[in-house]
């Protein structure tokens, strides 16, 4: 059963107790602060975004995948745990991005035999279309899910990047039937907004995957001199955007001033940096931007001869002065469009894809391309994430990064020169008292974020911490050093607790009541 979010109840006494309605609070810093702390990031990728299959069968269209367990293993990842996250967090990461296809089982969209449409032969799937008057209402079980993971990473004092990803392809539409795509988009934000309503600022939503640009309108190798086309095609991404970030400040809650990632033009670096391309407005200004880097694309991913107005071959090694070069240009490129002016980049994807293929890259280019381009992105600022998907390397699947089946990296040494950037670049802001936003001027500041009872004071004083049951006993006791400190609350029964907080300029009747789920 999945966790709900964490109610904080505030009172005045143990006598006097009033529902405040609010979660762990959003802590009082910029997007670029913010960015900075969330440090080195990584996808699950394969996992929440493999989208429903179906084909035919004696009795009609049926679903190839039909359970939850099964969609989130059906592209190759176990079932993620506890000990596949902590592994990461071994690795110095902080920061895990959670794509997820929401169309999946929507009620009312699930595929059943006979019900579904096929076209000569091929069944389609309705979850993945836009349909007239569906409620699009993403199913409880795939909420829960995406849920449980969510608190399993936040539990580990990470960070959360939650998506839509391409979930079926369905974003085609908006050109044909931008309103019919619009409402599908908005629903699916207004669900997952509200689900997450109360999470603190260590999740992060992002609007979008790569699917925010539209060929068939503009396409710069075809009709690349046609500013009405071109002007077409990003005002849909730029409203997208928008919509977006309207709908998600309209929640209120944390939702208000939750930071928020907005996708750049095919999250390619020379479109989004287009003067085209137009950051939405937000009334919290906590906004940040979302490219992809994938160059050379012939180490990256191509496996084979490819013609693309010319023979493009694939390179196995990677590392010559050119190669340094031409990385270091495109991660220039962002500087003044966007750190420069205040706004953090974010690179949602990176990496040399896997594949279950015989073409192998060269393993020490593979290692040093990933750490050169996570260490350029880090020495601008910005916030690298990984793309990783799951194969098995036990059944001889090439497997560049993480091996969720053993839950540690296939490469010691490429490990080893995450963990030393993650040291190198720390910029962590979350001991500084002056970050967060005290509830009152002489009152302490109690959340629970995870498993983990965190409290400050704008004191900067130290202070002693008392936590309570229903019956009076003490369950916690413990000291804060200089106005900042925190205390795991694993093993703790769930149910209501009373924390009393007592030091040097606090209310000696600072007593807050909470919840533990």
């Amino acid at each position: 059963m999945s966790r709900k979010h964490r109610t904080i109840i505030g009172i005045a006494s143990f006598l006097m107790m009033t529902l405040t309605g609010a979660n762990a609070q959003m802590r009082d810093m910029t997007t670029m602060e913010l960015v900075a702390d969330m440090g080195l990031g990584i996808n699950l990728g394969n996992t929440f975004e493999a989208v429903i299959e179906c084909g035919m069968s004696d009795q009609g269209c049926v679903e190839w995948v039909n359970s939850m367990a099964t969609l989130e293993e059906s592209w190759g990842s176990p079932r993620i745990t506890r000990q596949i996250i902590q592994g990461y967090k071994d690795a110095g990461f902080r920061t895990v991005r959670v794509p997820v296809a929401w169309s999946n089982k929507m009620v009312g969209n699930s595929i059943a035999n006979n019900n579904v449409p096929c076209n000569n032969g091929t069944c389609i799937s309705s979850a993945t279309q836009l349909i007239s008057g569906n409620s699009y209402t993403i199913s409880p079980e795939l909420m829960d899910r995406v849920q449980e993971v969510v608190d399993l990473i936040l539990e580990e004092d990470m960070y959360v990047i939650l998506n839509i990803h391409w979930d079926g392809g369905w974003w085609r539409e908006f050109p044909t039937d931008s309103t019919e795509a619009m409402r599908k988009f908005l629903r699916i934000w207004e669900q997952v907004g509200q689900q997450f309503r109360d999470y603190d600022d260590h999740l992060m939503f992002a609007s979008l995957n790569e699917e925010g640009g539209w060929d068939d309108i503009w396409y710069i190798h075809r009709n690349g001199d046609d500013l009405v086309a071109k002007a077409r095609a990003y005002g849909l991404l730029n409203t997208i955007n928008q919509a977006f970030v309207s709908e998600i400040r309209s929640q209120g809650g944390n939702n208000a001033q939750r930071h928020l990632q907005v996708q750049g033009y095919h999250t390619n670096i020379d479109r989004t940096i287009d003067e085209m391309f137009v950051m939405p407005t937000d009334p919290a200004g906590r906004l940040a931007v979302s490219v992809h880097y994938y160059d050379p694309f012939a180490f990256t991913h191509i496996s084979e001869p490819v013609d693309w107005g010319g023979i493009i071959l694939p390179m196995t090694t990677w590392g010559t002065p050119a190669d340094h070069a031409e990385l270091n240009n495109f991660m220039d490129k962002l500087m003044p469009r966007f750190i420069n002016q205040g706004i953090p980049v974010i690179m949602g994807e990176y990496g040399v894809a896997s594949w279950d293929a015989k073409f192998e890259r060269d393993r020490a280019s593979v290692r040093q391309y990933t750490l050169a381009v996570t260490e350029a992105m880090l020495t601008r600022g910005m916030l690298p994430v990984l793309w990783d998907t799951q194969l098995n390397a036990a059944e001889g699947d090439i497997v560049y990064y993480y091996d969720r089946h053993s839950a540690s990296f296939v490469d010691p040494l490429l490990a080893a020169g995450f963990r030393a950037l993650a040291e190198d670049h720390s910029v962590s802001i979350r001991d500084r008292a002056t970050t967060v936003r005290p509830a009152a001027a002489t009152r302490p500041n109690i959340a629970i974020r995870g498993r983990t009872l965190n409290v400050s004071s704008s004191t900067d004083s130290d202070f002693q911490v008392r936590m309570f049951d229903v019956k009076g006993r003490v369950r916690a006791d413990f000291r804060v050093s200089g106005g900042v400190g925190s205390y795991s609350l694993i093993g703790m029964p769930a149910g209501r607790y009373f924390v009393e907080v007592r030091g040097a300029g606090l209310d000696v009747k600072s007593v807050s009541a909470i919840v533990v789920r």
